[in-house]
């Protein structure tokens, strides 16, 4: 449980989910909670899940602790809720949840790259530099590569 404390701390969300997913917690708070993480989460929403965590039955997190040590979490679960962010035009959260994935792999000097067009791209809209248009066609652009490269990371 502690593991799973650490990871709320240190911000790494998807990994929380991507844990507990693992151990098969079926409480309708943890799904309330999850598909506010995909939908866009409130300012609380760490303290409450870290609470979540607390509370549910140490047994739960102690018959599986053992069998889930080496499994990779980069799974479809994932892939899907950063898929979901890209539909809802959550770029942003988009490319913070893949820096924390791909933090210290090959992958991470892309989304260096991404997260620093999608920054210029929002200057260039603010400032009047480019049009709508081509920014919608920049987005659009955007949103397939990173769709491309979570292809890539969860294949």
């Amino acid at each position: 449980m502690q593991h799973i404390i650490d990871l709320i701390n240190e911000n790494r969300i998807s990994d929380v989910f991507f844990e507990l997913d693992k151990l098969g917690i079926k409480n309708p708070q943890y799904a309330k909670l999850k598909q506010e993480f995909i939908h866009g989460a409130a300012y609380d929403f760490p303290e409450r899940l870290k609470v979540l965590v607390q509370n549910l039955s140490k047994e739960t997190f102690n018959k599986s602790e053992n069998q889930n040590q080496n499994t990779n979490p980069t799974t479809h679960l994932q892939a899907d809720a950063l898929k979901e962010l890209l539909a809802k035009d959550k770029i942003e959260q988009t490319l913070k949840e893949l820096q924390k994935i791909c933090k210290d792999t090959d992958n991470e000097n892309v989304i260096i790259m991404q997260s620093a067009r999608w920054r210029s791209l929002q200057d260039d809209e603010l400032m009047g530099i480019i049009a709508r248009e081509e920014a919608n066609v920049q987005k659009a652009r955007l949103r397939d590569s990173l769709l491309k490269l979570i292809d890539k990371i969860f294949e």
